[in-house]
């Protein structure tokens, strides 16, 4: 090929075209293709498990953030961001840094709007403090292991005590209790639907339509029930009534 100088360009020559009609052949070898690189992270293992709830509550902060920004969702923190936030529990800068897609641009900008929730949530829940790996000490065979405080009501729960029961005993609001029973079902074990449909304030056609929901849309996440339903019942409500639907289906 020549390049054309005036339009700068590139032409076939008359021996370009004897190679394209077959009447001259190429001779040559091609240069051996340089192994790609893997790409950062590439064989990081991916989030396994993570707190479904928690994870709603950083999209929500996320998209609040993005809303006012006026950026996609995702120049903010991506969704496996948001997981591994969701099982990690990071609640401080350093251990922030950590999670996948956090650097220290963006930890210094949004890190302590993430961790805030995150240290509220835990706190609520009766999440302790990530601790790094060790060897476990050998239990006292004489001491029994005293309950978590979600194991607790969760047993009081399925005892018969009702929800605003377990409010005021403990002195907390819906949402705590709430965050302890998901806990306590997640492990195995059953909750009554009779008293998680008790705590509901929703009418009844209101309940009907947020089952139909789930029965459409699942129970993994609880944004697009909520968009479904045009935002007509709240969060609180929804993962009360999510409660209530998985503990029906048994």
């Amino acid at each position: 090929m020549v390049q054309d100088m005036e339009y700068g360009g590139l032409q076939l020559t008359s021996r370009a075209w004897a190679v394209f009609k077959g009447e001259e052949q190429v001779y040559g070898r091609l240069p051996e293709k340089t192994p790609e690189k893997p790409a950062v992270g590439k064989n990081r293992p991916a989030v396994v498990a993570y707190d479904r709830d928690l994870f709603e509550l950083l999209r929500e902060k996320r998209l609040a953030i993005a809303r006012e920004l006026d950026v996609p969702p995702f120049v903010i923190f991506a969704d496996r961001t948001l997981a591994e936030m969701a099982s990690a529990y990071p609640r401080t800068p350093e251990s922030l840094l950590g999670i996948h897609g956090v650097g220290r641009a963006k930890c210094e900008k949004y890190g302590a709007l993430f961790t805030d929730i995150i240290m509220e949530y835990c706190m609520l829940n009766d999440i302790d403090e990530p601790r790094p790996a060790e060897t476990p000490s050998a239990p006292n065979d004489n001491t029994p292991a005293a309950p978590r405080r979600y194991q607790e009501v969760g047993a009081l729960y399925s005892d018969g005590k009702s929800i605003a029961e377990l409010m005021r005993q403990y002195r907390v609001k819906l949402g705590t209790i709430l965050g302890h029973l998901v806990r306590y079902h997640a492990e195995g074990n059953a909750l009554r639907p009779d008293g998680l449909r008790e705590a509901c304030s929703l009418s009844g056609e209101q309940v009907d339509a947020v089952i139909k929901a789930f029965d459409t849309l699942g129970t993994d996440f609880l944004k697009p029930v909520f968009e479904a339903l045009d935002g007509t019942v709240g969060y609180e409500e929804l993962r009360l009534l999510r409660l209530y639907y998985l503990n029906s289906q048994t």
